[in-house]
């Protein structure tokens, strides 16, 4: 009869033995107008992620909740987001994310249970909004990127 439990406790447990992939999703973000940029995450139980020089990749837990993501590069104002979770089977959140600083954008849109089925958007393009002090050239291409993101997101 142990034998039988042993067998029996090993076919149940062998689902359970999933791949990385199904504990945790890579996600990679880029900084479109500032390559280098260093992006800090860290998750409601205080956990920290670390991108440390975009484009980069880190492995998030898929059962984490959001993300407080802050990007920071000299030249440029801090960007703030949180990043969310979306169902798989919910559609895929748009290609590039603007956010600009003070505020805190939700990427994802829709928060749910915990499991493999959830995922964060990547790869995560951000545009970071340049210092008041930065030269009007990187200003123009600024306002250029966010007017083509406008364009895209309407589907003009």
């Amino acid at each position: 009869m142990p034998r039988a439990a042993v067998l029996t406790a090993v076919l149940l447990l062998a689902g359970c033995a999933s791949a990385p992939a199904l504990v945790t999703q890579e996600v990679a973000i880029e900084v479109v107008n500032a390559p280098g940029a260093s992006c800090t995450g860290e998750d409601l139980q205080g956990r920290t992620y670390q991108w440390p020089k975009t484009p980069a990749a880190a492995a998030l837990p898929r059962l984490g909740g959001p993300i407080n993501l802050a990007c920071e590069k000299p030249g440029f104002k801090k960007l703030a987001l949180i990043l969310t979770r979306s169902a798989e089977t919910g559609g895929t959140p748009r290609g590039t994310f603007f956010f600009f600083p003070p505020l805190a954008a939700a990427v994802g849109l829709l928060e749910g249970g915990a499991g493999a089925r959830y995922q964060y958007p990547t790869p995560l393009r951000l545009v970071m909004e340049p210092a008041d002090s930065a030269p009007e050239a990187e200003k123009r291409r600024f306002e250029e990127l966010r007017k083509q993101y406008e364009r895209e997101a309407l589907g003009r």
